[in-house]
């Protein structure tokens, strides 16, 4: 689920923020109660019934508690144990939430002078950044930009565009129990319109989205892309599994689809297609994954 909690991450390090500087007269218990009453009311506000009833649970809240401390201690090392002044960018931010939790031995070898140098030998050192691996320095920025595209807060129910591209609407990818989770990522609603525009045909979403309680029954794997809205079962009228497949490797190699983490046929479910998958905290795997 690294694509919502990604997110969770960035309000946590926000609202963190926001009690260090705002709530100055305040114990640390009083400022995390705080936090943590702020957060569950963006988790129960959200469009997604199945993120709302995460917020409910035991383990939500555990998780919210932790992820609160987290932050206090990853932002107290770093800022030298004040920052009640600090400023956060959004690519910061990110880099932020791509390490909290880092481990005594990681932090002990954190070189820098103050927040930001400190922040950035850490990132280097210890993260594993949701965004496409690539050694060409040119194209960080680009990807630090597409990984806070997909982290930005859940659109509000009544802004939600109904059609997510040219030739996929959000009915197509929303959860087949009816729960509402139709939260595709940007990667993979492009990695899809790229395929559609490269094999001219139009694709079947045979599954789009998936709620863990519909995840689990169709049997899907415990840490499914589908869950985060990072993958989609697919099928071409007219084209057998392979040949689809073979399509989406030809249109990886032309650097037509650049998110795609790895694609595989779904063994043993012959009329279902292709599995596509863009979730970037995941190895990149083969793209001839059969």
């Amino acid at each position: 689920m690294l694509g919502y909690f990604l997110r969770l991450k960035r309000l946590v390090i926000k609202s963190v923020l926001w009690a260090e500087k705002n709530l100055s007269g305040k114990t640390g218990a009083e400022k995390k109660k705080a936090v943590a009453e702020q957060l569950v009311d963006t988790i129960l506000g959200s469009a997604a019934t199945w993120i709302q009833q995460w917020g409910k649970c035991a383990a939500g809240t555990q998780e919210v508690s932790t992820l609160i401390d987290e932050a206090c201690d990853t932002i107290n090392f770093l800022s030298g144990y004040d920052f009640a002044d600090l400023s956060v960018d959004e690519k910061q931010e990110i880099e932020l939430a791509c390490v909290l939790g880092a481990p005594c031995d990681v932090l002990a070898d954190v070189e820098g002078e103050g927040f930001a140098e400190k922040l950035d030998d850490l990132y280097e050192k210890y993260a594993i950044p949701p965004m496409i691996e690539s050694t060409d320095a040119q194209n960080k920025d680009r990807q630090i930009e597409s990984t806070d595209a997909q982290c930005a807060p859940l659109p509000a129910a009544q802004n939600r565009d109904r059609q997510l591209s040219k030739n996929l609407a959000r009915s197509e990818v929303a959860c087949r129990c009816g729960c509402g989770f139709d939260d595709l990522s940007q990667a993979t609603v492009e990695t899809f319109q790229a395929l559609r525009d490269y094999i001219g045909k139009p694709i079947n979403v045979v599954s789009g989205c998936r709620c863990p309680s519909r995840n689990a029954e169709v049997n899907g794997k415990q840490n499914s892309s589908h869950i985060t809205g990072q993958a989609l079962d697919i099928n071409v009228a007219g084209l057998s599994n392979r040949q689809l497949g073979e399509m989406v490797r030809k249109c990886h190699a032309e650097g037509r689809i650049h998110d795609l983490r790895y694609c595989e046929l779904i063994a043993g479910k012959t009329n279902t297609g292709v599995h596509i998958d863009t979730d970037c905290s995941k190895a990149r795997r083969s793209i001839w994954g059969w």
